[in-house]
């Protein structure tokens, strides 16, 4: 499943599954952990040299093997807010379409900003997954138990 899966509204209510019922599965590709993680994915990748937007959102799209691929329209903001704060610098780039391109470097402060995200985001990142790890066990457990008890016959 990608992370921006169907809407319940695009979806027929009779194929819904339960979580369909109560997610609006189109909210989700906004959510608030990859929210989180953005801005600190661009200041990483800004780290390692200037890249243009596209190639932003290409490399997160690669290095997530498509399973996150963030929207032009949530990038592009975030860049505007980046480089206000003076966590990256706008560089002209290449004409691309009858415009210029613009190419983004990471800047002294957005390096120190980067630092004090990964020692933010770090125990939060371990937390998640820890909880995540739980849950897995727990529907493991409970698979297990309904094949033990024939839930799984005549499927």
């Amino acid at each position: 499943m990608s992370i921006a899966g169907d809407s319940i509204h695009e979806r027929a209510p009779e194929t819904a599954s339960p979580l369909d019922r109560i997610l609006d599965r189109s909210k989700l590709s906004g959510s608030l952990l990859l929210r989180g993680l953005l801005p600190y994915y661009v200041l990483l990748l800004l780290r390692d040299g200037p890249r243009y937007g596209n190639q932003i959102l290409g490399a997160i799209a690669r290095e997530t093997r498509g399973r996150w691929k963030p929207s032009p329209g949530g990038l592009y903001p975030l860049l505007r807010r980046l480089r206000a704060a003076g966590y990256i610098a706008e560089e002209a780039g290449e004409p691309r379409g009858g415009r210029l391109a613009r190419r983004y470097r990471l800047t002294a402060a957005g390096a120190r900003a980067l630092e004090a995200l990964r020692d933010q985001l770090k125990p939060m990142l371990e937390e998640t997954i820890h909880l995540l790890q739980v849950h897995l066990e727990q529907l493991k457990r409970w698979e297990e138990a309904r094949r033990g008890e024939g839930g799984d016959q005549g499927r």
